[in-house]
């Protein structure tokens, strides 16, 4: 669990059943946890999350051999 970034809670008209990935360059996974009564949304303890985000792939967390060379290239630091 590397990659997890943030939460971001809030109520929908719909409900999409695949988690989707989103952005350019940053795989950024969306998921939606749903539900169809009244006060449902109980899914809130980290351990939820980290659960949830055990089953995405990121790329992100290694970089590629040339953005590698690029930062070093270009003197920028990163902790990998």
């Amino acid at each position: 669990l590397k990659a997890f970034s943030a939460v971001s809670r809030a109520c929908s008209d719909a409900c999409r059943e695949l988690c989707e990935s989103d952005g350019y360059g940053t795989d950024m996974v969306r998921c939606d946890d749903c539900c169809t009564e009244d006060l449902c949304n109980g899914n809130y303890s980290a351990r939820y999350y980290m659960e949830l985000m055990k089953e995405q792939y990121t790329s992100w967390t290694e970089p590629l051999p040339s953005e590698k060379a690029y930062n070093r290239a270009n003197n920028i630091t990163f902790p990998y």
